[in-house]
Formats: C-alpha cells, sequence, structure tokens
C-alpha cells in the first residue's frame, strides 16, 4: 500500500474509533445517570439500617411488637441487597463500555503500529488547520482510554 493509501486508511480508522467513542460515552453518560439514585437509595437504606440497630424498642411502646427490631432489620437488608443488584448491572454496563472503549483504541493503535513504517514520522506529525496530527489524536485516544480504565 502507498503512504498516502495508508495514511488514509488510519485516518478512516481513527475517524471510527472516535465515532465509536461518543457513542459508548452516550451509554457511559446514561449508566452513570442511573446509578446516582440508587447510590442515594443505597446510602439512605444503611442509614435507617443504623439507626434501626441502635434504637431500643423494648421501653417504647413498639415492644409489643414481637421481634420488631429484628423483621426491620431483616427487611432493610433485602432492600439493600436488590438494590445492589441493581447497582450491579449498572456496573457491568460501565465495565463493557471500558472494554469497549479500549478494544477499540487497541485497533487502532495496532493498525498504526503495523503501518508505522509506511506512513513515517513527519507524515505523523503533521497536522493543518482542518486536522490534528495523527500523533495528537493517538495521544488523545490513550488519554481516552487511560480515563476509562480509571474509573
Amino acid at each position: 500500500m502507498s503512504e498516502k493509501a495508508t495514511y488514509g486508511s488510519l485516518q478512516q480508522s481513527l475517524r471510527r474509533c472516535f465515532d465509536a467513542i461518543e457513542q459508548q460515552q452516550k451509554e457511559w453518560k446514561i449508566a452513570i445517570q442511573e446509578c446516582e439514585p440508587l447510590v442515594a437509595a443505597l446510602s439512605n437504606l444503611s442509614e435507617q439500617l443504623q439507626a434501626c440497630e441502635k434504637v431500643n424498642l423494648q421501653n417504647s411502646p413498639l415492644n409489643e411488637f414481637p421481634d420488631l427490631q429484628g423483621r426491620l432489620q431483616y427487611k432493610l437488608k433485602a432492600a439493600m441487597e436488590v438494590t445492589l443488584e441493581k447497582l450491579n448491572e449498572k456496573m457491568s454496563i460501565l465495565q463493557k463500555v471500558r472494554d469497549a472503549v479500549s478494544h477499540h483504541v487497541g485497533s487502532v493503535l495496532y493498525i498504526y503500529e503495523v503501518n508505522a513504517d509506511d506512513i513515517g514520522i513527519e507524515t505523523c506529525l503533521m497536522r493543518s488547520n482542518l486536522s490534528p496530527s495523527i500523533a495528537d489524536m493517538l495521544e488523545w485516544l490513550q488519554d481516552i482510554e487511560k480515563q476509562y480504565r480509571n474509573h
């Protein structure tokens, strides 16, 4: 393949990768937004469980209900488990997004590594008013992947 054709192929791969990452970012944001109320609910349930464990029902009118404290704790723990399961589902979505981003970035880096000698360093560093250099875009992709990996 000629240098120009290889360069064009790499640019297309970069464009497809950035488009795919943009879509993955949308999925990431949705999953994060769906996690926020679950985390708040889990925090609320945790506070209720702590309060339930601290309270002494023996000296209150509620002592007439047999094993009320134990039943409340059971209900709260069950609600926490359901919330944790939902949160775990969202976490798996986030992991899938992270893996997809890593796959896309890895594919582009592989294409670059295979064709680096054909393209040449000067071509990789060349930028214009309308297009950043391949080196810049590869660096951005690595930064994006690192961002997803660290969350």
